[in-house]
């Protein structure tokens, strides 16, 4: 994979204590951007110097990927399996904790109706902006994105965007968020009517909390940090005091995910006070790629949560309902919902057993015996016996994914455009992505099941 780079360094740069540079800003033409760009990550170095932040083998990259290039995190040297990459300071950490008071008179009241982790953890990030250099964490502030540049999250899309996704479970899960959010800001002034924190601005510091939050404890013991991972049920979840801390970890959140990973070797030590990040991806050669794994995620969870959709997603999953199967497999209203509860309660089995069929990768399928049973008993020969019924339900589950394949997610079908008024390009993209990513899943099992 090639990474472009750029090695100038700074007179006061001191390589073995920070060492992350920005590499090869990619511009849309040259000049602004560029120089915009190396000015921020100067200003960065600088506060990783002055908080002795110690990630001397990594620096920033623009990492190509298929609709453009994204910021990551690259070694500079091979390091092997286990070796530590970055020893993060406590003090350079911007953390939340269950039974935390409020910090500022002028949002308690807002801070105590609204408990949930990130909501109180962008309150005390948008505070620590507001005192731009004077902040404990001004550098990492500055490697955030805009505030108005969180036109990939769904939960800023319209419905028409949001419904080309063809998703009923993440759609409504977004719509869910989208209703939860549309409240607090709007009670936000009512009941802070001494702070100005914007609605755009409150909206932004929860996007960044809850793309880039890690959870666990500090003290006590070396204890591993796991990211935040979960879609709406725990988005919209009270903080639980006994449990953990949630915090924002600079440059270890700059590292893009990767769900073939195990596990993030993340941990705090109290003794030195600080976030040691080992390296989890085996042996890795300079130039490439630093990544973690923000858990066993599918693309309904990184797209809600984290803005992006993970090319050949491991625990990908595609929902398949019931009328899905009645269409594929041309079944009247009647025979759905009447024939086919009958002669499965019949049967031994929960009339709702076939209500949704979740298909993973490589065509498996959730609740194997229970969905081949089910899938024999309503479309197996009469007089063939339970013999018959592996080869009958794979054929029908070929046949069903064909059709919702086809139906559901083929990308020259996207009604929405780029462009004017419409969804902008970095959307429509992801869109695309997403789609594709559940066409895959299809392809997959209609492979297996049709051979």
């Amino acid at each position: 994979m090639h990474i472009r780079r750029k090695f100038t360094s700074l007179p006061h740069r001191e390589e073995n204590v920070c060492g992350l540079r920005s590499v090869g800003m990619k511009v849309k033409g040259e000049g602004e951007v560029k120089r915009r760009g190396m000015e921020q990550m100067d200003q960065v170095e600088l506060w990783m110097i002055e908080k002795k932040v110690r990630a001397a083998d990594l620096e920033h990259a623009f990492i190509p990927r298929k609709h453009g290039d994204v910021r990551g995190i690259v070694a500079k040297k091979e390091m092997q399996l286990d070796e530590t990459m970055v020893r993060l300071p406590r003090d350079a950490v911007l953390c939340v904790k269950g039974n935390e008071p409020c910090p500022d008179d002028k949002l308690l009241e807002f801070w105590n109706r609204y408990d949930k982790w990130y909501v109180r953890l962008g309150l005390k990030l948008l505070m620590e902006q507001r005192k731009g250099s004077k902040s404990a964490i001004w550098g990492y502030i500055r490697l955030l994105p805009e505030v108005d540049q969180v036109q990939n999250f769904p939960c800023e899309w319209d419905e028409e965007l949001l419904d080309e996704l063809k998703c009923e479970s993440i759609i409504a899960s977004v719509k869910k968020q989208k209703k939860v959010w549309a409240e607090m800001v709007q009670e936000f002034p009512k009941l802070c009517p001494g702070s100005d924190f914007s609605a755009q601005e409150l909206r932004w510091s929860w996007h960044m909390c809850l793309s880039r939050a890690f959870a666990g404890q500090f003290g006590g013991g070396m204890l591993s940090m796991i990211p935040v991972v979960g879609l709406v049920i725990e988005l919209l979840a009270s903080l639980n005091p006994s449990k953990d801390d949630f915090a924002l970890l600079p440059i270890i959140d700059s590292c893009n995910h990767d769900g073939r990973i195990n596990k993030t070797d993340l941990v705090f030590n109290p003794l030195s006070n600080e976030l040691i990040l080992r390296n989890g991806q085996g042996t890795l050669k300079a130039g490439e790629e630093v990544r973690i794994t923000y858990g066993t995620l599918d693309n309904d969870e990184l797209l809600q949560r984290f803005g992006f959709v993970e090319d050949n997603c491991l625990h990908d999953k595609v929902k398949i309902g019931i009328n899905d199967i009645a269409e594929a497999m041309q079944a009247s209203h009647a025979e759905r919902d009447i024939l086919w509860r009958e002669r499965l309660l019949e049967a031994g089995l929960g009339s709702a057993c076939l209500d949704e069929l979740v298909i993973g990768r490589r065509g498996a399928v959730d609740r194997p015996a229970e969905v081949q049973l089910a899938l024999g008993i309503l479309f197996g020969e009469a007089g063939k016996g339970v013999s018959s019924f592996e080869r009958v339900s794979s054929e029908v589950l070929g046949r069903v994914c064909q059709h919702v394949l086809l139906g559901k997610y083929a990308v020259g079908d996207l009604q929405v455009g780029a462009g004017g008024d419409g969804a902008s390009e970095v959307q429509v993209n992801l869109v695309k992505e997403y789609r594709e990513a559940r066409a895959s899943v299809l392809r997959e099992a209609i492979l297996v099941h049709n051979k």
